[in-house]
């Protein structure tokens, strides 16, 4: 399963790639989460260019959560046992276990975000200076990650105020995180800002997501846009175009993202019970089983990988428990708990003003398992307390939450949709060189889904590289049909009539694809656009 599985996966590795020689001022590097292809460099850096590598750093990341999983556990409520509990829930947890394999930023961000959480109990229990520094980095750099941890910040900040008896005490603990923070946030912004003078640390598309997940067509899941494409930097670069087109004016990939903020906020205004029941829709879908899928579907995934095939820990599981520790922290007033139980909250709530997915939904997952783990605990000292009749109450509650964590939640439902898992299957294939399989899987996306214009355009450039010119004209020519703005088809269309001695038609087709995009191409340039012979 290593491999360029998503779009996302092959961007962070041609980043990569761009930072070992040196170019870390890669101008798509904008539309990405900037932190991830910097670990990937430095992966590569020692083991050589190999995903194989990187999934195995992964691994031993994902192994030091469980062991920081157990600590916390520990620490928030005293039981070795509750720590044990939970460090192996987490071993076994088979949405974890599914992304180490990909090149992709959430088991960084999973480690990162229990590496803060320990670090901060760590840092009130210990009253060290340093480790209150260390909180703002690795704050920061999960922010590098995941943007919407931001909202845990003054929880953070809460946090660290409390008990603190002295006003200089408090400013100087909190002058240590601000300062870790802004060493982070300030570092990468001034790269953003001599990339293309937006001075800030995080990607280009806030404005575009914000709107994926509140239009008239939203689910609560990732909702593709029509005449869009799927892969994350293709999305911004084609929403700055479409905004351009819409509002009739030339604007930068900032004010772009402004546009569609206030797109999706005029949207909410005028429809606010459409909203209303999106929101809950999203409440919904954050505490369903459903790991809803986004390029990477897990429910396909079983039919290659053996492993997930086994009895693992889901979250249809672990979500009704949470919420019973949850309420037997409150309770019991475990003061310890209360910042996991606002991580939880802080992420939850960021998902609501965005849309729900399992990649995203997945770094509060960790703490999720310690609450769950206190809610057996709990469970198990009501019967040998002989507490029967709380016990029975109790046991009942979880199974009506399971019932309803459980339920099908109906359009969204990735068990039921793999049109883009066997069209990014193909492209695996494609990448290794297998034409014939990757057609097959192309074929197989747009039965699945005959409007999938991406999947039309994979169709055709595999059939192209086959040398089967005809039927690869022909798949393009119906993705223009679904998509008239797919830039990437109007430049493999030109390339076509060049060699084939159209020029006219050649030129007529790349002026199309530079007005979409594409990166201009040094030799279509020299032939079509500045002879004057094919104007």
């Amino acid at each position: 399963m290593f491999g360029f599985y998503t779009s996302d996966s092959y961007f962070y590795h041609q980043f990569a790639l761009k930072i070992l020689e040196g170019n870390i001022l890669y101008p798509d590097s904008i539309y990405l989460h900037s932190l991830y292809p910097f670990f990937l460099s430095f992966v590569y850096a020692i083991f050589g260019q190999s995903i194989t590598a990187a999934a195995c750093c992964q691994i031993f990341l994902d192994s030091l959560t469980c062991i920081f999983l157990y600590f916390i556990g520990f620490k928030i409520f005293g039981k070795k046992s509750i720590g044990l509990l939970s460090s192996f829930i987490y071993a076994f947890y088979g949405i974890a276990i599914f992304y180490t394999g990909f090149l992709l930023s959430l088991t960084l961000a999973v480690f990162l975000s229990v590496s803060l959480i320990l670090i901060l109990l760590t840092a009130k229990e210990k009253e060290k200076s340093l480790l209150w520094f260390f909180s703002g980095l690795i704050m920061g750099l999960s922010m590098l990650l995941r943007t919407n941890i931001i909202l845990f910040f003054p929880f953070v900040i809460f946090y660290a105020c409390t008990s603190l008896k002295t006003v200089r005490k408090t400013v100087f603990r909190l002058s240590l995180i601000s300062l870790g923070l802004f060493l982070i946030l300030t570092s990468f912004s001034v790269r953003n800002y001599a990339i293309n003078g937006r001075f800030s640390p995080l990607p280009a598309h806030g404005g575009i997501n914000f709107y994926i997940s509140n239009n008239p067509h939203s689910h609560g899941g990732y909702t593709a846009l029509e005449n869009m494409p799927d892969s994350a930097v293709d999305i911004v670069k084609a929403s700055v175009r479409l905004a351009q087109k819409e509002s009739g004016k030339n604007l930068t990939s900032e004010q772009a993202s402004a546009y569609w903020f206030s797109k999706a906020a005029e949207f909410i205004k005028n429809n606010k019970k459409q909203y209303f029941f999106l929101t809950l829709r999203k409440l919904f879908l954050f505490w369903n089983s459903e790991e809803i899928s986004l390029n990477l579907n897990y429910y396909f995934s079983r039919k290659f990988l053996p492993i997930l095939n086994l009895p693992l820990f889901s979250f249809g599981l672990i979500a009704p428990l949470a919420i019973l520790g949850i309420f037997f922290a409150l309770r019991e007033k475990a003061a310890k708990a209360y910042l996991m139980i606002a991580f939880i909250l802080a992420y939850m709530i960021s998902l609501l003003v965005f849309y729900v997915a399992a990649r995203y939904r997945l770094p509060c997952i960790p703490f999720m398992i310690v609450l769950a783990s206190y809610a057996l605990h709990v469970l198990v000292r009501l019967i040998r307390f002989s507490r029967m009749k709380e016990f029975i109450m109790l046991f009942f509650l979880t199974i009506a939450l399971m019932f309803l964590v459980n339920k099908e939640t109906g359009p969204v439902n990735s068990k039921n949709y793999f049109g883009v898992s066997y069209n990014n299957l193909g492209a695996v294939y494609a990448d290794r060189g297998n034409l014939d399989e990757a057609i097959v899987n192309f074929k197989k996306a747009i039965e699945l889904n005959s409007d999938y214009a991406q999947g039309h355009y994979n169709l055709g450039t595999a059939y192209y590289q086959k040398g089967m010119k005809d039927e690869a004209i022909t798949a393009y020519r119906l993705a223009l049909t679904i998509n008239p703005d797919y830039a990437k088809v109007y430049k493999n269309l030109a390339i076509h009539y060049y060699l084939s001695g159209d020029f006219k038609q050649a030129r007529q087709h790349y002026l199309k694809a530079l007005a979409g995009g594409v990166l201009p191409d040094r030799e279509l340039d020299r032939e079509l656009l500045k002879n004057p012979a094919f104007e």
